[in-house]
């Protein structure tokens, strides 16, 4: 099972993705993409996201068992909002 959400930008996606790249380097979770899209993985989690205009998309399509959606929800729109 997958979920998707949907983030609106308020700063620059040049900002807010090196901001989530160097979190998950720290976290250890891996990340890769760029300003247009992307994939993570790690700690049990997986998804990509992409990204128009001020709108940032992602699809989380692995999660750890005990986490809730709402959980995992919260914790990738703090990896993206800085």
């Amino acid at each position: 099972m997958s979920k998707s959400f949907q983030i609106q930008l308020q700063r620059p996606a040049s900002e807010i993705i090196a901001e989530a790249h160097a979190t998950a380097q720290r976290k250890g979770v891996r990340f890769e993409g760029d300003t247009a899209n992307g994939r993570f993985s790690g700690l049990g989690l997986e998804g990509h996201y992409t990204i128009e205009g001020n709108t940032l998309s992602v699809e989380v399509t692995q999660k750890p068992l005990l986490l809730s959606w709402s959980m995992i929800e919260t914790a990738v729109k703090g990896y993206f909002s800085g």
